[in-house]
């Protein structure tokens, strides 16, 4: 993602950026640093803007607070990444670990292998580097097997599907009873 694109998303209310594709701690030190203002890092100031309600609060302690709210979240998805997670998730200001299991096991030319014994050890290892970190690890399910089995593995921030992954099944159900209906 241009970074100058940062503090636009976080002006208008963005949570936290999730930045795909990170391989570096270089990267995430960056990332962190675009998130943040000073001291812990370089955003530009702006306020009365949407992530302050735009109240326009005491600059200050507006910093401190925005400070705290939002949220950094590399992802990572490619071997280089997994080379790189302990460095990466040591980052101070990331906050938590993204799993990008999909893309990871295509960089690995293992693509959707996810029992391939090459996966599951960068799986371990991406878990592990969170854990030593202190900081939580999520990912995508595509399914709720999958995402209870990401559960059982330690992973604490879990996304069901995707918006339109839960529209297509719910809008498949109805149409499937409709037609049932129908005869």
């Amino acid at each position: 993602m241009p970074k100058s694109l940062i503090a636009p998303l976080l002006d208008a209310g963005a949570m936290g950026i999730m930045e795909p594709m990170v391989e570096t701690r270089a990267q995430a030190e960056e990332l962190a640093a675009w998130c943040r203002y000073r001291p812990e890092g370089r955003r530009g100031v702006g306020f009365g803007y949407a992530h302050d309600d735009y109240a326009g609060l005491d600059v200050r302690a507006g910093m401190r607070a925005e400070n705290e709210r939002v949220m950094v979240i590399p992802l990572i998805e490619t071997a280089k990444g997994i080379d790189n997670v302990e460095d990466i998730m040591a980052v101070p200001g990331v906050d938590l670990g993204w799993f990008g299991h999909y893309d990871l096991s295509d960089s690995l030319g293992i693509t959707a292998q996810f029992d391939h014994p090459v996966f599951q050890a960068a799986l371990a290892r991406f878990l592990a580097a969170c854990e030593a970190a202190g900081k939580p690890a999520g990912v995508l399910g595509a399914g709720l097997e999958m995402v209870r089995g990401w559960r059982a593995k330690g992973f604490r921030c879990l996304c069901y599907g995707s918006d339109v992954s839960v529209f297509q099944s719910a809008l498949k159900g109805a149409l499937d009873t409709l037609k049932s209906e129908a005869g």
